[in-house]
């Protein structure tokens, strides 16, 4: 349908002559009780489109009716103009404030809203208004290029959706905002954790910031240890992020021996709080244009006493609270999360159960989401629960601790997350503390490189189907590319060369006994590793690159972000990349993945597990835990010990190959990210 057809459906006129030279497109209709004169470009017009497509798509179901289709697309994909609901995209985060405080600059401009619905992703809100004038002022009269609210906004996208199809998205998304707000209920927050709101008066916080941006512009970086996610000094002791506890054998030095005296007056209202005064402090500083974050984590045990008490300074923070609950008579895989709101000028207090067992991270992000807040907006209209977004600026957190006496062993009720109760190489559940790089080198020699020589033969003769996806994206591919396939197996990839059959596909794995196969098919291979790949191989050579099944084999997170960064380097400018790697989830929307369906009743192997220091996992059945060995055995055999070889595994939950990504420097663009058959995938480009 050209866009000639598009305008006469939006009940616009167009001139024809201007669509064909690209000029914009005046335009003229009826604002009910008044009428209004606006421009219209068809680059505009097309991009509306393509928002509306691509939201409809992504989140609504295939069998909603059809009235809301055609009433909702309008046969093309462009909604009609006498609508007083209006889709805001926010995808690339562009809304730099609380959505309460857009409720109420919007009204301020004389537009009111009726409803106003934020997406549980954060990437698009819905705004009901109360009239369809009132949605038309805010699109096209507060949106003017140049105007004080679009310069206080900065979206640069929205279109019209109908009454049925806010009723329907709201309906659908709704039971999942529920749980959301659900993880936030006060009274169902970890045991021993206290949230005191407005701990710190106005000026108290004011004068605590002067001294923290004083700090870290004075002193050097022998007394600021700079973090990926954060930076931080020390007074009393330093504390080790790379051990996550008290050291003095670090690169970094501690301030003062002392807590400062800017601190006296904290220290005094901690009295009735903490059973004696801290003597170590770190400042930390988040910087909210680098989306700093803390990764999920207990402090040590062994190292501060049973208390952890922190003020927030500067902005407000999401903080997500997690333990597993197999200990609760549940599978081990689930996860009780809970969520707390740190407002600036509070303070948190971790006692026992709260400092000992839960988990506690603040999630890599500018933006928050949470509960939405009535009071801010002088309104009592909460028919339903809402979210808000909440943007990050610039936080400093002071946390304190007591220090215990080197050596001591902590006696807890709590041994499964406790450092003197359980020495193990690898925690219980999952990775979560990375292990080093000898050790990591060490685990994948012995069950990944070691296993792949060993099952080659067998391994090769169980994949020979292409699996379409890849297919397609490397039919994708401009005429005369040159692919690289890391990891390439045995080979199976590298015969699809393209539509027109005039691509190059060269592959690369570490396994010697894969690669023998691969050039006994005349297949042109080398032998290398995802790692060193990005050094042993000239920069940018490659038009393209597939990823297959590969990182989910590296042990630590580091390694497999240099894994990420060896790939880009291989890729020229505006080069493409696809990386698979095995998702957590085998269940997706309801439907098992093929893993699964293929199960069947000998595929369990007799072992003691107690003696292991990773689970071994029990093939074609849902995943326990992230990090494990899955068994390799040939078909038709016994599962026993002494024929059955060991593969480790990370496998991805759901956004962690995302978030790796986005570790990233700049020039790498993000293309898609999917689901498919229990992977996970993306799509990257180097800019």
């Amino acid at each position: 349908m050209d866009l000639n057809e598009n305008m006469s459906i939006l009940n616009l006129e167009v001139d024809s002559d201007e669509i064909k030279e690209g000029k914009q497109i005046t335009c003229n209709y009826q604002l009910l009780q008044e009428t209004k004169h606006i421009k219209f470009s068809s680059k505009q017009v097309k991009k509306e489109r393509k928002l509306l497509l691509a939201f409809s798509q992504k989140f609504l179901p295939l069998d909603i009716p059809t009235s809301i289709i055609d009433e909702k697309l309008q046969k093309n994909g462009l909604p009609q103009l006498n609508c007083r609901n209006v889709l805001i995209d926010n995808r690339n985060l562009q809304l730099k404030f609380q959505t309460e405080t857009l409720w109420n600059h919007i009204e301020a401009q004389n537009v009111f809203i009726e409803d106003m619905f934020v997406m549980p992703n954060k990437k698009y809100i819905l705004v009901q208004f109360q009239t369809n004038v009132d949605a038309q002022k805010f699109k096209y009269d507060l949106f003017t290029d140049g105007s004080d609210f679009h310069e206080f906004t900065r979206i640069e996208l929205s279109v019209f959706i109908s009454d049925k199809l806010f009723s329907l998205i709201v309906k659908l998304f709704q039971p999942e905002i529920d749980r959301l707000i659900e993880r936030f209920n006060k009274n169902a927050y970890p045991d021993r954790l206290d949230i005191r709101e407005n701990f710190i008066t106005v000026e108290e916080e004011r004068r605590l910031l002067s001294f923290s941006e004083q700090l870290f512009s004075t002193y050097s970086d022998q007394y600021v240890s700079h973090l990926k996610n954060r930076e931080s000094v020390h007074y009393g002791h330093v504390f080790d992020y790379t051990l996550n506890t008290i050291s003095d054998q670090t690169n970094v030095s501690i301030i003062d021996n002392n807590i400062p005296e800017e601190c006296n007056f904290l220290l005094k209202r901690f009295v009735d709080l903490i059973p004696e005064l801290p003597d170590q402090l770190t400042i930390n500083r988040y910087r909210s244009n680098m989306q700093d974050h803390i990764p999920p984590h207990v402090d040590t045990h062994s190292m501060c006493t049973e208390w952890i008490i922190s003020v927030s300074l500067g902005s407000d923070v999401v903080m997500q609270f997690t333990k597993p609950r197999f200990d609760d008579g549940k599978d081990e895989n689930e996860y009780t999360t809970k969520m707390v709101l740190l407002r600036n000028r509070s303070m948190l207090l971790m006692c026992d159960e709260a400092r000992y067992r839960w988990c506690h991270a603040i999630q890599q992000t500018g933006f928050d989401i949470r509960p939405f807040d009535w009071s801010a907006i002088n309104q009592t209209r909460a028919h339903r629960n809402r979210l808000s977004l909440s943007p990050r600026d610039l936080r400093y957190s002071f946390t304190f601790r007591k220090v215990r006496p080197p050596g001591y062993q902590c006696k807890c009720s709590y041994p499964e997350s406790c450092d003197s109760q359980t020495i193990s190489l690898y925690k219980k559940n999952d990775l979560s503390k990375e292990i080093d790089v000898d050790k990591a080198i060490q685990l994948e020699k012995e069950f990944v490189h070691q296993t792949y020589d060993q099952i080659a033969e067998h391994f090769s003769a169980t994949r020979y189907g292409q699996w379409p996806s890849v297919t397609q994206f490397m039919n994708s591919l401009p005429t005369g590319s040159l692919i690289l396939d890391i990891g390439c197996g045995n080979g199976k990839y590298l015969s699809v060369r393209g539509e027109s059959n005039c691509n190059y596909v060269i592959g690369t794995d570490c396994s010697r006994n894969l690669l023998n196969i691969c050039m006994d098919r005349g297949f042109e291979t080398f032998q290398d590793n995802c790692l060193n790949i990005g050094t042993t191989v000239r920069e940018g050579i490659f038009d393209a690159a597939i990823c297959i099944a590969v990182i989910h084999h590296l042990a630590t997170e580091e390694r497999r972000l240099d894994a990420l960064r060896s790939i880009v380097r291989l890729i020229r400018i505006g080069g493409r990349a696809l990386i698979y790697v095995w998702a957590f989830e085998q269940k997706r929307d309801g439907l098992a993945s093929k893993y699964l369906k293929s199960a069947n009743s000998s595929t369990t192997i007799e072992k003691d597990e107690s003696k292991e220091t990773l689970s071994i996992h029990k093939n074609r059945t849902e995943f326990k835990k992230q990090d494990l060995f899955v068994p390799w055995k040939k078909s038709g055999t016994k599962m026993v010990e002494n024929q059955t070889k060991l593969r480790f595994y990370h496998v991805f939950r759901e956004n962690e190959l995302e978030n790796l990504i986005r570790k990233l420097s700049d020039s790498v663009k993000l293309e898609q990210i999917y689901y498919d058959q229990g992977n996970w995938c993306a799509i990257i480009q180097k800019c």
